[in-house]
């Protein structure tokens, strides 16, 4: 259900973008998200539909592209994604180093990368 309160952000982000430039109508969202973000998709489209309803966004696409989780080696730098399965696992390591010192790089993205109107 925090699908909900994201789309919300989502809608006034775009009914500002469009008023700040004069558009009519809002046709599509691009958006990034994070596959850690842990949101359906599909009902961030429904939600989207149900509360865009009467706004000048009533009727417009959100297009998603999901962000793989990537870390990053503190010792030797090296960048490596990482399966969800093994974010579980105590024993991850840095295929290049095999250190256990990393940070998370990508996968929380929540980023507006768009907005098309006209």
């Amino acid at each position: 259900m925090h699908e909900l309160s994201f789309t919300k952000n989502i809608l006034g982000v775009a009914e500002r973008y469009a008023k700040e430039n004069g558009a009519r109508k809002i046709k599509t969202i691009y958006l990034r998200l994070g596959i850690l973000r842990d949101l359906q998709e599909d009902w961030v489209q429904r939600y989207f539909g149900y509360i865009s309803k009467g706004t000048i966004a009533e009727g417009a696409d959100i297009m998603v592209m999901v962000e793989p989780v990537v870390c990053a080696c503190n010792v030797c730098d090296e960048r490596f994604g990482v399966d969800l399965r093994e974010l579980l696992d105590d024993d991850l390591r840095c295929p290049n180093c095999e250190a256990h010192d990393y940070e998370l790089v990508s996968g929380m993205e929540f980023v507006i990368q768009g907005i098309e109107v006209e």
